[in-house]
């Protein structure tokens, strides 16, 4: 199977915003759970520096993750990609170089923000945006790694 795609900018920062979001869920609601008990206890200052964090926390790592995807750095992920699904594993080819990984090496796979993310290791993963394949290629992806993977999330035996 192959496929040709190209990851937009605003793609990639959707991607990273939801990962962001699945890794800070719980602070948000810490903070504001601390910030009640310290107006309670009579804390004004620290009650409001905590409400503050509340506020400040998802919008300094929106500000970042808007800034990462716009950065020069990040231009070589715009450049088109063939991935190819073989027996072997995924192969990948772009203007930036190529290569391909082993089944053995991949530990899970889910889908976030219309992209695929097929992870080698946890925080490391091959970003295969969706909105340009078709529907029944997704769905042949989907049986392929289902097959070879296991279902989306965590791969059984080998959490990591």
């Amino acid at each position: 199977m192959h496929l040709r795609v190209h990851l937009t900018e605003r793609g990639y920062r959707s991607v990273l915003l939801h990962l962001a979001a699945l890794r800070l869920r719980f602070v948000p609601p810490v903070l504001g759970m601390f910030g009640m008990l310290a107006y309670a206890a009579g804390m004004r200052t620290e009650a409001i520096a905590l409400f503050g964090g509340v506020v400040a926390i998802p919008v300094v790592v929106w500000g970042y993750l808007a800034w990462l995807s716009g950065s020069p750095s990040s231009r070589p992920l715009y450049t088109p990609v063939e991935y190819r699904l073989t027996e072997a594993g995924v192969g990948y080819r772009s203007a930036e170089g190529d290569g391909e990984i082993g089944w053995d090496s991949v530990v899970r796979w889910r889908e976030a923000a219309g992209h695929l993310l097929i992870y080698v290791s946890g925080s490391n993963y091959l970003l295969i945006p969706l909105e340009d394949v078709a529907h029944e290629t997704r769905e042949a992806l989907d049986a392929v790694l289902r097959e070879r993977v296991g279902p989306p999330g965590r791969r059984a035996g080998r959490l990591r």
